[in-house]
């Protein structure tokens, strides 16, 4: 008997982490205190089907099912509250995830607008040049200020530290222009005048990089 007594002391214990388990369910918990609270007419009778009455009128191959239905109950719950857990715990890192890739965009976003704000206007000067002008019967005089835009301090440094080498580098691709009979007067001028002086230059700053070349008070005489 007493290893029967041992099972029904486990099977106590297992109802008992049951019903704890029962009571943080909210809607079992108020089932059960409702049910409670209702007055009573007499004794219940037994239910023939009740786990309870079945294991105690029961055999001892009856007992051993009753309690592996029990031991089967309690690894439901317990793998069920494991893989909420897991559930939860993906969930989590998803949202860290998520926010590290929102940081880390908006850690190179702003990045990319101080270096912006960083970025330097240089002077290269005043150049006066010959200038090919479509329809003119003699050969016409351009003078125009050219600017460029560089972002590293590095580079800025060596523009201005060579300065005279870049203003002859820029008088190559005027001369060039005007040879070639493109026209720094039209759109389509302009554009190639800032590309080509814009690779001229950055053909003697690596490895730093020129962003940009601005013309500025074009005047033709």
């Amino acid at each position: 008997m007493s290893k029967l007594d041992d099972l029904k002391a486990k099977v106590s214990g297992v109802r008992a982490t049951l019903a704890e388990k029962a009571d943080k369910i909210a809607f079992l918990k108020k089932w059960r205190e409702s049910h409670a609270a209702t007055p009573k007419a007499g004794p219940k009778p037994e239910d023939p089907l009740s786990l309870g009455v079945i294991y105690r009128d029961g055999g001892t191959g009856t007992r051993f099912q009753v309690l592996a239905f029990y031991l089967f109950l309690v690894v439901a719950v317990v793998s069920a509250g494991s893989l909420v857990k897991k559930m939860a715990g993906k969930m989590r890192s998803s949202a860290e995830h998520d926010k590290m890739v929102n940081d880390i965009s908006h850690g190179l976003t702003v990045t990319k607008e101080r270096k912006e704000a960083e970025a330097q206007m240089l002077s290269l000067g005043q150049f006066t040049t010959n200038v090919f002008v479509h329809g003119a019967d003699e050969p016409k005089l351009m003078n125009i200020d050219l600017w460029v835009r560089v972002s590293d301090p590095q580079t800025a440094a060596t523009i201005n530290d060579r300065n005279e080498v870049f203003r002859e580098k820029t008088m190559d691709v005027l001369h060039a222009l005007y040879v070639e009979h493109v026209s720094p007067l039209e759109e389509a001028g302009k554009v190639s005048a800032k590309e080509r002086i814009l690779e001229a230059l950055n053909r003697v700053t690596k490895p730093g990089k020129v962003e940009e070349v601005f013309i500025q008070n074009l005047v033709v005489q």
